[in-house]
């Protein structure tokens, strides 16, 4: 079951366990930045929403440059 479990752990929808305070924090960063933001700039009259807190996830992204190569596509093109 998603949520808060009895050892301190958090299940997230997607059924990840997180079970340190850097992971739940860096969870609900990227909860706040992908859902509830968009969500909300759709709000007539809002001026802005600021993201504050948490971590914010990144993905490190390493092309294959010989497989690249291989089907014809620069760096540049990618």
């Amino acid at each position: 079951e998603p949520g808060m479990q009895p050892d301190g752990s958090y299940i997230t929808p997607e059924g990840e366990r997180l079970t340190n305070d850097t992971d739940k924090a860096t969870y609900l960063r990227t909860a706040q930045d992908w859902i509830v933001s968009p969500l909300l700039k759709n709000t007539q009259g809002l001026a802005g929403v600021d993201s504050i807190g948490g971590y914010a996830k990144q993905f490190l992204v390493v092309p294959d440059v010989q497989r690249l190569a291989s089907m014809g596509i620069t760096l540049t093109q990618l």
